[in-house]
Parts: C-alpha cells; structure tokens; sequence
C-alpha cells in the first residue's frame, strides 16, 4: 500500500476513534455503526448472523460481492442447493433476511456456493455457485414455485428449500456447477472457478 494511504487511513482511524460515540449518535442515533478498518471481528460476525454472508469474491472488475456458504456432507441431499426456509424455533432463515434485504435494499449475497463433501477426510466432490438474489427473487415473484420444493427435515423440525441441479439448468438463473474430483491440478481448478 502506498505511504499516502497508509498515512490518511492511521489518521482517519485515530479520528473516528476519537469521535465514534459522537459520530454514532449524531448521525445514526438508533443504528449501530461498524468501522470496516476497525471492528473487524464484530463486522465480520454481522454479515454472517444478519446478512448471511460469509466471504466476499471480487471479480476482474475489483467489484465486490457477498458469497453465502453451506457445505452439505448429506448424501441425501448430494447435486442440490438447499436452503433454510422456516425454523421450528420461528427465528428468522438465510431465505428471510435475504427477502427483506433485497426488499430494503440492504446489504445481501449476490452469490451463493453449495459444495457437496466427505466430512472424514474432508474432500470436496462437487459444487455450485449461483446468483442467490435471482433464485430468491424468482421464488417471490411465483410462490407456486417455493411451495414445489419445500421440504421437512425430521432430524431438526425446520423447512428446506431443495432444488436439484436440474432446476438451474432449466432456469433463466445464473450459476456454475463444478465437478472437483475430475480437476487434477490446482492450475485446472482456478481456469474451472474463474470462468463462472
């Protein structure tokens, strides 16, 4: 980074240091604000709890997009995307908060990565990437659709939207299936991941 950066980020962090309760509750009295350069930690557990959002990707452009994670060692539930849709406990799901974000505009995954594996050993057989705001847009505007692939996991008493593989191929949603177990170099996964 250069020294001109380096410089006006210290400075800016020691000032909003010194002025983050007054900054807080004078620009934002009923709202919690978080220093990117500072709160790391507490930002970081935010876009996780309350945006579902667990990593960032930045594309050849330096745009930057939220990416929700799930990684399923179900057999059952291997080549499909499932997504929490209604919990017995009646708390909100990753399919809520990304419903009201995209209706308030706020902050919310672009994408999302479902990767099947082997929990011993921990090997990835095969994943997805898709665009998380085209699907949850879709189910929205057709219910008829949400309602098909609902269904109840025994084990714990919440409702899963499940969809099959086949559902993005016969969809208008963007998304990328990866097959890890045919990719012998680490060079043959990145030219695979990069060209979603």
């Amino acid at each position: 980074m250069s020294k001109s950066y380096n410089n006006d980020s210290s400075d800016a962090n020691r000032f909003y240091n010194k002025n983050e309760d007054l900054i807080q509750v004078g620009l934002f009295p009923k709202c919690k604000l978080f220093n990117i350069e500072c709160d790391n930690a507490n930002l970081m557990q935010v876009f996780d709890k309350d945006c579902s959002t667990d990593m960032f990707v930045q594309d050849v452009d330096k745009m930057l997009y939220g990416v929700a994670v799930r990684i399923n060692f179900r057999e059952n539930l291997y080549n499909s995307v499932t997504i929490r849709y209604k919990r017995a406990s009646g708390n909100k799901t990753e399919y809520d908060k990304t419903i009201e974000s995209l209706d308030k505009h706020a902050i919310t995954p672009k994408y999302a990565i479902q990767v099947d594996g082997i929990r011993g050993g921990y090997v990835a057989l095969r994943g997805i990437v898709y665009n998380r705001i085209q699907l949850c847009k879709k189910l929205k505007e057709e219910p008829d659709t949400c309602q098909k692939h609902i269904e109840v996991n025994y084990d714990d008493g919440n409702e899963y939207l499940k969809f099959d593989y086949d559902f993005f191929k016969n969809s208008n949603i963007e998304y990328k299936i990866v097959d890890f177990t045919k990719i012998d170099t680490e060079e043959a996964l990145l030219n695979e991941i990069l060209g979603f």
